[in-house]
């Protein structure tokens, strides 16, 4: 195994769950480059910036959760992109805008919570399309 390896299989450990610290500044966009990840939890940060659109190359997320932080801007529609993506938590975590309509693609979704964010626009129609969804 190569020491680059190792410590892509390290930040991998570190990096799928550091919610409930006192990072700041941006998240880093690198981590659109963690494929492996299934699950990633950066909630309860102090977080700031924009939501990298990168976080749309990870296709195996299930969960992403980022709530409680600092960012700006709007919501990247390359979050349309991760299909197998159930659970989304974005309560409390500065972004604004309306919901991309790439959300659409997002038929596996089972929680989405959205609470006091300055989300903008009407409740998006294709919503209706998520079957699985119990929990908005």
């Amino acid at each position: 195994m190569r020491d680059s390896d190792l410590e892509l299989i390290i930040l991998f450990y570190i990096c799928r769950k550091i919610d409930k610290n006192y990072f700041t500044g941006p998240l880093p966009a690198f981590i659109g480059n963690l494929s492996a990840l299934k699950k990633l939890s950066i909630g309860s940060n102090a977080f700031s910036g924009t939501i990298p659109k990168e976080l749309g190359n990870l296709k195996d997320l299930t969960l992403l959760a980022f709530g409680s932080n600092n960012f700006s801007g709007t919501l990247p529609p390359e979050l349309g992109n991760l299909v197998k993506l159930e659970q989304i938590y974005m309560d409390s975590c500065g972004l604004g805008g309306e919901i991309p309509s790439t959300f659409a693609n997002l038929t596996n979704m089972h929680t989405m919570w959205a609470s006091d964010s300055p989300f903008t626009g009407k409740i998006p129609d294709f919503i209706g399309n998520w079957t699985k969804l119990t929990s908005l």
